[in-house]
């Protein structure tokens, strides 16, 4: 049984590429914010601002450590990108699986994630906000990984294919 989590910094394409492997492997997808949801009653943005970041971090890891408990098999699983911050659900993950995270630039990720404007977490100098959590988040999840898949410039399918060889490279290397 082999488990594979995305990760990374928000509007990175993990449940994207998520979605593509888990096709590709014949494996079912979950999806951390819809984890989530099964245990709370509102929205996720709602949940926390009503009950602090402490009582989601705990939602976090109980809703994996529910799966996880419960679905014996392989599986592939979209994570949050605040789960870096999360220190019972990064240590559950590191024993159940593969981690892999999907990179992009500061760049890249920050004019996606202001797209439909600006996101609560960035008010104020959003800018400046948001290098400070891509500097402390990519170093996270650099030293955290298993994998760093870079996907700059990567097509969908290029994205894919750079994806199931680095996964599999990781696995013949390290006999998992």
């Amino acid at each position: 049984m082999q488990n594979y989590f995305f990760c990374g910094i928000k509007h990175c394409g993990k449940t994207t590429h998520a979605k593509i492997f888990g096709k590709k492997m014949n494996l079912p997808v979950f999806d951390g914010d819809d984890l989530i949801l099964e245990l709370i009653d509102t929205s996720i943005r709602d949940y926390y601002r009503t009950n602090g970041k402490e009582a989601f971090m705990n939602c976090e890891y109980l809703s994996l450590k529910n799966l996880l408990e419960t679905n014996s098999k392989s599986k592939v699983i979209s994570l949050g990108g605040g789960i870096c911050d999360n220190t019972k659900a990064t240590l559950l993950l590191k024993v159940k699986g593969i981690i892999i995270y999907i990179k992009l630039n500061e760049k890249t990720l920050f004019n996606r994630i202001i797209k439909d404007g600006i996101p609560p977490f960035l008010e104020g100098n959003s800018k400046e906000i948001f290098h400070s959590l891509y500097l402390q988040r990519d170093a996270f999840y650099t030293n955290y990984a298993n994998i760093t898949i870079e996907l700059e410039e990567a097509l969908i399918n290029e994205a894919a294919a750079q994806i199931d060889a680095e996964i599999n490279n990781w696995i013949i290397n390290n006999g998992t």
